[in-house]
């Protein structure tokens, strides 16, 4: 609605990061009215815009599949939290990740979870999971830090030794409680620094 409102006051520029790829439909009518669309840190289902500014997520998957790979013992098996389903980061990063898994013998994915990219969200998806009998994993793969950090809490509540648990995120945002300083505390084994650049998009 917000979308087509702007389209409908013809805006000569027309910004957005879309939240969802289910909004697809109302940029490209912005973009069939003639109105130059840049899409910002996410994706749409067309290439009806003018530019893309934003970082590769499938990279962004592939390099911690390939790191999770190198790192972890042999015969690990991964919980893989997903964001949402209806985002592109989500459905890039898992692209990424589980196709250099798939190719990776000494690691496997035993169980994939989706929530809303919260760490309340994480939490409540992961104290589901482990309220029934599940797969046993040592480590979490989180499609951000703060999902990590809801699903690191969520085992602690179950008496899982959280320590012999990797637990890794996507964002690595370096203010107090984010990616880096959970890298340094120990509180994550990795985090991929996500370069948003807003300040670049407005430039």
């Amino acid at each position: 609605e917000q979308i087509d409102r702007f389209a409908d006051d013809n805006v000569d520029l027309l910004i957005v990061a879309p939240g969802q790829v289910t909004i697809s439909p109302a940029i490209d009518r912005a973009y069939e009215k003639g109105i130059p669309v840049i899409i910002f840190d996410r994706r749409t289902r067309s290439d009806k815009y003018t530019a893309y500014i934003g970082a590769d997520n499938k990279e962004i998957g592939t390099s911690m599949g390939e790191h999770l790979a190198s790192v972890l013992p042999e015969g690990s098996n991964i919980l893989e939290l997903c964001g949402l389903s209806t985002s592109s980061p989500a459905i890039e990063r898992q692209q990424g990740f589980d196709s250099v898994v798939a190719l990776r013998p000494t690691i496997s994915i035993v169980q994939k979870l989706h929530a809303d990219w919260t760490e309340q969200g994480a939490y409540r998806v992961v104290d589901s999971l482990l309220s029934h009998s599940h797969a046993p994993f040592n480590c979490v793969f989180a499609h951000n830090d703060r999902m990590a950090m809801g699903a690191r809490k969520a085992c602690a509540k179950h008496g899982l030794d959280v320590d012999k648990i990797s637990f890794c995120g996507i964002d690595g945002m370096p203010q107090k409680g984010g990616g880096m300083q959970l890298v340094a505390n120990g509180q994550l084994l990795a985090s991929f620094i996500y370069p948003t650049r807003g300040d670049e998009v407005m430039r």
